[in-house]
């Protein structure tokens, strides 16, 4: 069963790289104009189908609060915002072909709010050879960060700053056995790379990894390679429908509740309603403030238009990051001034240093990760955060 995932995996892999070199060798076609009179296009390509449903639909309704918001009061120097969602169902090669839709059908000024890993590498050459700004993706690993592509500007930290955290706050709880399920993967390999230095670096070991096929729900081989297994915390390397199957399959299999830890694209709203009462207790890294307490003044504003908006919805942590996100877009296209440019949006950025209501977001020509913000939570009683 590994196997088949494994050549599955490749296979993909070498069809996304098969298309972006297609595309690279291709001659370049004008892109639509940038900006109209009236309107701003940005461009989304996320997985609003699949395990990871929840937290593209979290992270593209946090942006769409502020940006109707920002059309509300005017939009920025007179020109709406529009936000144009393709679904890419985490599949690479179908956010490559979305890409190239928003650049050359819709005209998107930039491309922004992009979901997970995989779609963020295949994507990013093809920004780049188009030269359209690519923004905030929710994803976290070193590659990207360290992309040396000039379009690519990162707004959360990144996972080694997240798994570090968690790391540091077991260890100091004398937590030193620990196991770990991630994903039979690339990113999966890169995670548990990260994961064996910090490891060693605070005294903990590692007991036990199982693993278990990407946007799947099946965990039955990760948990027959972990149930044996005798460790003081379960870090969790994978996310949404995913981890729900695991922890509910392994809890029922060894008939003990584990000590859960898990960066912040977990999705712990989803967790919260899916496992329910099982779900209390998992600590979860967040890399924005919590949208519950309202303490620092985004928090506040973010919870005002969202009961503003009439639409019932709740506070949760990822949509607040898409929120956070659109909030430092906008004000780099307002700063960018009334004749916005792709090539002077991006200057802007570059130099860019903004406090949006008690969180700081900086870049630089030489960082272009806006953040290192991790805090770190727990799921409580009704699925609220604790920190």
């Amino acid at each position: 069963m590994g196997t088949t995932v494994f050549h599955e995996s490749k296979d993909i892999a070498m069809k996304v790289w098969l298309l972006i070199w297609a595309l690279l060798l291709a001659p370049l076609h004008a892109a639509a104009q940038e900006v109209s009179k009236d309107e701003i296009v940005l461009g989304q390509s996320a997985s609003f189908t699949g395990s990871f449903a929840s937290q593209a639909a979290a992270y593209r309704d946090g942006a769409l609060l502020y940006f109707n918001e920002v059309n509300r009061r005017g939009g920025i120097h007179g020109r709406k915002i529009r936000l144009v969602s393709l679904d890419d169902q985490y599949k690479p090669e179908l956010a490559v072909e979305n890409t190239l839709q928003l650049i050359e059908q819709h005209g998107a000024f930039a491309l922004t709010h992009y979901t997970w890993t995989p779609v963020a590498r295949a994507v990013i050459p093809v920004a780049t050879k188009y030269k359209v700004p690519f923004f905030a993706p929710y994803t976290g690993a070193s590659d990207v960060y360290r992309s040396s592509s000039p379009m690519v500007f990162t707004v959360r930290a990144s996972f080694h700053a997240e798994l570090e955290a968690i790391i540091r706050h077991v260890t100091t709880l004398g937590i030193r056995r620990i196991a770990f399920v991630r994903y039979t993967s690339k990113t999966g390999d890169e995670l548990l790379a990260e994961l064996e230095p910090l490891l060693k670096k605070y005294g903990a070991t590692l007991v036990g990894t199982g693993s278990m096929a990407n946007n799947s729900a099946q965990p039955k081989e990760a948990i027959r390679q972990l149930a044996p297994v005798e460790a003081q915390a379960v870090l969790l390397g994978v996310s949404g429908t995913d981890a729900v199957a695991f922890i509910q399959g392994y809890e029922a299999a060894t008939g003990r509740k584990a000590q859960y830890y898990a960066r912040s694209l977990v999705g712990a709203r989803q967790l919260a309603q899916e496992l329910g009462d099982q779900a209390f207790g998992i600590s979860v890294t967040q890399l924005v403030p919590n949208p519950f307490k309202q303490v620092v003044e985004v928090s506040k504003e973010y919870n005002r238009l969202l009961k503003s908006s009439g639409a019932g919805a709740q506070p949760d942590y990822i949509s607040l990051e898409g929120f956070i996100a659109a909030k430092v877009f906008c004000e780099a296209l307002k700063r960018t001034g009334p004749a916005p440019t792709r090539a002077g949006f991006l200057q802007t950025l570059s130099q860019m240093k903004v406090d949006v209501g008690g969180f700081e977001v900086t870049f630089s020509p030489g960082n272009h990760n806006g953040s290192d913000f991790v805090d770190m939570t727990m799921i409580g009683r009704q699925g609220r955060p604790i920190n």
